[in-house]
């Protein structure tokens, strides 16, 4: 046997990144896993990728699912923030108007830095004219 292979039925950590970013493809998503499993096990022991009971004691693993469970985040992250972008870039008034509501929303805080980050686009573009002219 080799690790999860494409027999295998999807179990809760894949079910999780399937619904987390539904263009994950089954390879992508055995890659992912794979990684986050040598991450977890270190080099020396990634030979137990090919060992289904050694993996699949590590998905089971309370630990282990903690930490699959932040790296799923993290791929929700990605995909919403692609999704955001897809359609920002479809429309600017509704990206404008998108970019209102989403800073409505936020705390004080991120807006404050949500500012700065503005301000230092604003000055970046100012000095990349001033070198054109």
């Amino acid at each position: 046997s080799s690790g999860i292979n494409a027999e295998w039925p999807l179990r809760p950590g894949e079910k999780q990144v399937k619904v987390a970013n539904k263009n994950v493809n089954h390879g992508q998503l055995l890659s992912m896993l794979r990684r986050w499993f040598i991450e977890s096990k270190g080099p020396v022991q990634n030979y137990l990728w090919d060992d289904d009971k050694a993996v699949a004691a590590w998905l089971d693993d309370p630990e282990e699912r903690q930490s699959i469970s932040e790296n799923i985040r993290m791929i929700q992250k990605d995909a919403l923030i692609q999704k955001i972008d897809t359609l920002a870039s479809t429309n600017d008034d509704t990206a404008l108007e998108a970019v209102i509501g989403l800073l409505q929303k936020m705390p004080a805080r991120q807006q404050g830095e949500v500012k700065k980050l503005l301000e230092s686009l604003v000055t970046k573009d100012a000095e990349i004219e001033d070198i054109k002219t």
